[in-house]
């Protein structure tokens, strides 16, 4: 869930149901824009950034967590200008946009993450 404004710092949360039943919650999270769970069982979420300040969405302050069954979180990158979308390949590699948002125009970039597995 994004959530709504003022977009709070920590106050996205995915949801995990079967069968139409809710399984699992994981809270803690901010501005979440995509979720993949890997081949390795882990969900890795993008955080598109640590919230809005005065002048709009903070720049450079994006993420990418992992966000383990237990619903421990580890941030395997940090830094990253409105990342948004993630995808993943065969080999585990992680696929992530940035400036996808709010950014010059044709920046947009697309960088990888190599889980450890």
């Amino acid at each position: 869930f994004l959530t709504q404004f003022p977009f709070a710092p920590g106050s996205s949360r995915i949801e995990k149901w079967t069968d139409g039943e809710l399984v699992q919650t994981f809270e803690g999270l901010s501005v979440v824009t995509d979720v993949i769970v890997g081949s390795d069982g882990n969900l890795y979420a993008v955080q598109m950034s640590t919230g809005m300040g005065d002048t709009g969405w903070t720049p450079d302050s994006g993420s990418v967590v992992q966000v383990a069954p237990d619903g421990t979180i580890t941030e395997l990158a940090s830094g990253l200008n409105f990342p948004y979308d993630i995808a993943e390949d065969w080999n585990g590699v992680l696929y992530v946009t940035v400036n996808a948002a709010y950014s010059e125009a044709d920046s947009g970039a697309i960088i990888t993450l190599t889980p450890e597995m």
